[in-house]
């Protein structure tokens, strides 16, 4: 693993929860949750029945579950906080050909 995701959950609620509207604060939360992104891109990519994972959720949604899950799971890696998201959205993600 590679990049942001190695980074654990404390520091992305730092960074959330630290913003102050700075370049650099926006830069951090960016790279966070671009990283998110492209992992979840990824997923819908190498999975044969699944066309958006995210379903109806738009990036906010995204955001928040993501923070919520880390200000629990904080020693967590945020590659892992990812990882439970796409556990949890699975059931209402987009399937192919429907």
């Amino acid at each position: 693993m590679y990049g942001i995701g190695v980074q654990s959950c404390g520091s992305f609620v730092g960074v959330v929860d630290g913003a102050t509207g700075s370049s650099k604060d926006e830069g951090d939360r960016f790279g966070f949750m671009s990283w998110a992104q492209g992992y979840l891109s990824h997923y819908n990519s190498s999975e044969p029945n699944i066309d958006s994972i995210l379903g109806t959720s738009d990036r906010a949604a995204v955001q928040l579950w993501l923070y919520n899950y880390c200000r629990a799971h904080p020693l967590e890696s945020f590659f892992e906080a990812v990882d439970k998201l796409i556990t949890a959205l699975y059931p209402r993600a987009r399937r192919k050909g429907r």
